[in-house]
């Protein structure tokens, strides 16, 4: 009788059910858990996040593979595997990956638990995202290198991140490394990328995306949008 409950309750009510009883809120120490089929709550940092997802949608071909890196549940490669031919994504955290494989599972997606440090694969992406997730790291200069080894030739990386004043301390909460201007230059001078300024991304609305009006002015930005193809790459060491 449970097993048959379950296979007639909704997905999008199973994950209301999830967040009530397990997690007290959809973002835990910013581990957000969404499902990739609905947009989540306007103001929340889920609805910035599915912003971000959806924004790198045009920059993915049918045919390629693509690695989300920092995974967290899934919710985000899940969009992306709708359009990639596969998806691997990895996350450090046992709950995370047990809920992507519950509630974001698809097919050409293959979740991962690992570090960024212990992942290791022989495997080569056409494109790599990291979503907000530098941020959380001690070592983004080293993350970036490791990175771009696991790119394909012309292959694509994208980075995005909150773009904080000058002032801000380095560790702040969960961030570990805070970017402001200076610290985004020291991070990726040698990397030479194009960069994008983003609104306030908690308050756009889900069309905005498809009409791209989300991007700003630099200088007015609240978020950056980092990308780089993988030609005449500087190595950091």
């Amino acid at each position: 009788m449970i097993s048959l409950l379950k296979k007639l309750i909704p997905r999008k009510v199973k994950l209301l059910l999830y967040s009530i009883f397990i997690n007290d809120s959809l973002n835990q120490g910013e581990r957000i858990y969404w499902v990739g089929d609905d947009y989540p709550p306007k103001g929340t940092t889920a609805a910035a996040h599915w912003v971000l997802y959806n924004l790198v949608l045009p920059y993915i071909k049918p045919n390629y593979r693509v690695l989300d890196v920092g995974c967290g549940s899934g919710f985000g490669s899940y969009i992306v595997a709708k359009k990639a031919s596969k998806v691997v994504a990895f996350d450090h955290s046992l709950k995370a990956i047990r809920y992507c494989q519950r509630y974001n599972y698809a097919p050409n997606i293959e979740f991962i638990l690992s570090s960024v440090d212990n992942f290791h694969t022989k495997e080569k992406f056409d494109l790599i995202l990291m979503i907000e997730f530098l941020e959380h790291n001690r070592k983004p200069k080293k993350i970036l290198a490791k990175m771009f080894t696991l790119l394909k030739d012309k292959g694509k990386i994208i980075v995005t991140f909150p773009r904080l004043p000058e002032g801000t301390p380095l560790v702040r909460g969960w961030h570990l490394y805070e970017f402001t201007d200076s610290r985004v230059k020291e991070v990726f001078s040698n990397y030479n990328y194009e960069v994008k300024g983003l609104k306030n991304l908690s308050n756009i609305e889900p069309h905005s995306v498809k009409q791209n009006n989300i991007f700003c002015d630099v200088k007015e930005a609240s978020n950056f949008f980092y990308h780089r193809q993988k030609i005449n790459i500087k190595t950091i060491k």
